[in-house]
């Protein structure tokens, strides 16, 4: 690349687990140097990384090959063979009829996937998009013929409330503050 041309991105993916998963820059030298290749950085925080399958996940796996047999019939379908292929899956929800942008579409079946860390951005969500996808078309899990699968990141908005509560004394307003946010928090929180 001549100075001053643009930067080189590369994909790369590296097998350390959780501990790949790194800040933004962070990642300052290679462990093994190339020619030609002067400087490298992450831009963006490395995500997406998962330890290897301990026994009791490996006997969910097993138990989830066993009863859907490579085929994703149910959402509970859905969840395992995606969850199998990506271990920062968290959640999903299958929608039959409806693109990726809320409109009606038949023959559509749309899965929104909430990985976790569910904040960090459409990069970790793309860098493992193509992975669940393989995923199912190996395991013979994609939907019937004729049908299109569409695998999207949830959209998050945000939301405000304003909330009056009545106490019975005023030592016990902190306490029930606390205790109302907490709830409302769990309640929203899409991990949870």
């Amino acid at each position: 690349v001549p100075a001053g041309a643009a930067a080189v991105r590369v994909r790369y993916e590296s097998y350390a687990g959780t501990q790949a998963n790194v800040a933004e820059n962070t990642l300052t030298a290679m462990a093994q140097p190339l020619k030609y290749i002067a400087h490298v950085s992450n831009p963006l925080p490395l995500c997406g990384g998962g330890d290897p399958f301990g026994e009791e996940a490996s006997a969910r796996q097993t138990a989830t090959l066993l009863r859907t047999r490579g085929r994703a019939v149910t959402e509970q379908d859905y969840f395992d063979i995606l969850t199998g292929a990506c271990s920062s899956v968290r959640r999903i929800r299958c929608a039959a009829g409806i693109d990726r942008a809320g409109r009606a579409a038949p023959g559509v079946v749309t899965i929104a996937v909430l990985t976790d860390p569910c904040d960090v951005g459409g990069h970790l969500f793309s860098a493992v998009k193509e992975r669940m996808a393989q995923s199912l078309v190996q395991t013979g899990g994609l939907v019937p013929m004729g049908r299109t699968l569409q695998l999207v990141q949830p959209r998050f908005i945000r939301v405000s409330a304003r909330i009056w509560l009545r106490c019975g004394t005023m030592d016990s307003v902190y306490e029930l503050q606390t205790a109302v946010r907490d709830r409302i928090g769990t309640f929203l929180d899409p991990l949870t």
